[in-house]
């Protein structure tokens, strides 16, 4: 049988169980980070006493018959994740900001610009 998975479910398993050596050392981050050769993903929640994103960006493989095979989702995006930090932020959620896309991350730090 196929087991899916959120794409930032096993960073989330890492932080909240510490499964890996590096998250278990470390003390809590606003953001953690990976990658992964298929899929990419983006996640925010609140833990550790703040609101926590947990990003995971994917390679520049194509999508093929291996993919096909082990069930992943063809995408196109994530091979960049873009983080915007807003130290002047009215709330917890506004202080980071991720994205998938720099055009879109770009997009967004001009409107927080024009504010």
């Amino acid at each position: 049988p196929m087991i899916m998975s959120a794409p930032a479910n096993s960073i989330l398993c890492m932080v909240r169980f510490g499964k890996h050596v590096s998250i278990t050392q470390a003390k809590p981050a606003d953001i953690y980070i990976n990658g992964h050769r298929h899929t990419w993903g983006l996640m925010s929640t609140e833990m550790q006493g703040r609101v926590v994103w947990m990003c995971r960006a994917r390679g520049f493989k194509d999508h093929g018959e291996y993919e096909m095979v082990k069930g992943f989702e063809a995408q196109k995006l994530g091979h960049t994740i873009t983080a915007i930090f807003d130290p002047s932020a009215d709330t917890e959620t506004g202080f980071l900001s991720c994205f998938a896309e720099p055009q879109e991350a770009a997009e967004f730090l001009t409107y927080k610009r024009g504010r």
